[in-house]
C-alpha cells in the first residue's frame, strides 16, 4: 500500500501522489485516511454514487478526466467506452444518468474545473475523439449548452488554461472524502489535511479560470458555430 511504501522509504503519502513537494515523513501523517479502490467496475461505480448521495447538501468539487460525465450524451459514452477494459458503455451511461438526476436536485452544489484545451480537443475531434463524427460532437456541445444553462447556478463549470495549470482527475465530496483517479483505480482520501489540500488546489484552478460559469454557455455556443 501507499502507507507501507511511504513508511519504508520515509516519505509522506502526499509526496508520493504529488500533493506536496515535501518528502519528509514528518511533514505529513503517512497513510492517514488513505485507501486504494479498483476503478471502473460496477461496485466502485456504486460507491461513487453512494459518495455523491452522502455529500448531498455539501459542495462537490470535480476535475474530470476529459469532459464532465454528467454532461455526456449516450453516443459519446458509447464511443469512449466501446473498447474500455474498465467499464461497459451501459454501466457508464447508467452512472452518468444518476449523476445528472442527482445534480437536478435542488440541494445540490457542484463546481467543475477542466482545461480549455480538453474541451477544444473534443470539439475539433483531436486525440481520442478523432474518429467521433462532427455531427455527434456538435450534438454533444449543444447538449452541454442546454444542461449548463438548465443547471446553473447549482452546477458551475470553470475552464482554465491547460498550458499554465494542470490537475489530475479528482473529486472532493464536501468535508467527507476525496478521490483521485489514477487509471482504473481511485485513491480515496478521508483525512482532513488531504481534503483541505485538494480544496485549496481546486480553488486555485477556479481563481485562474479564463472562462467562468456565466460565460461558459456562450463559449460552448461559439464552439458549436465553429463546427
Amino acid at each position: 500500500t501507499l502507507a507501507a511504501i511511504g513508511a519504508s522509504e520515509q516519505v509522506s503519502v502526499d509526496w508520493l501522489i504529488g500533493l506536496s513537494d515535501v518528502g519528509d515523513v514528518r511533514a505529513n501523517l503517512v497513510g492517514t485516511g488513505v485507501e486504494l479502490s479498483p476503478g471502473g467496475q460496477t461496485p466502485v461505480d456504486e460507491r461513487l454514487l453512494q459518495w455523491h448521495s452522502e455529500a448531498k447538501g455539501y459542495k462537490i468539487r470535480h476535475v474530470p478526466l476529459n469532459i464532465p460525465d454528467l454532461l455526456k450524451s449516450n453516443e459519446v459514452i458509447e464511443y469512449e467506452y466501446a473498447r474500455s477494459a474498465a467499464a461497459t458503455p451501459e454501466q457508464r451511461i447508467e452512472s452518468s444518468s444518476f449523476r445528472l438526476a442527482y445534480q437536478r436536485l435542488p440541494e445540490t452544489d457542484m463546481e467543475v474545473c477542466s482545461s480549455v484545451q480538453s474541451l477544444e480537443e473534443f470539439a475539433l475531434g483531436h486525440g481520442i475523439w478523432a474518429k467521433l463524427s462532427a455531427r455527434t460532437r456538435r450534438a454533444q456541445l449543444a447538449k452541454m449548452v442546454d444542461l449548463c444553462d438548465e443547471l446553473y447556478p447549482r452546477y458551475r463549470w470553470f475552464l482554465f488554461d491547460g498550458l499554465a495549470h494542470y490537475s489530475v482527475p479528482l473529486t472532493v465530496f464536501g468535508p467527507l472524502r476525496s478521490s483521485i483517479y489514477i487509471g482504473q483505480m481511485y485513491l480515496v482520501l478521508t483525512g482532513r489535511e488531504h481534503i483541505e489540500l485538494l480544496i485549496r488546489k481546486f480553488d486555485g484552478l477556479i481563481r485562474s479560470a479564463i472562462v467562468t460559469p456565466p460565460d461558459t454557455v456562450g463559449y460552448l455556443r461559439n464552439l458549436v458555430d465553429r463546427l
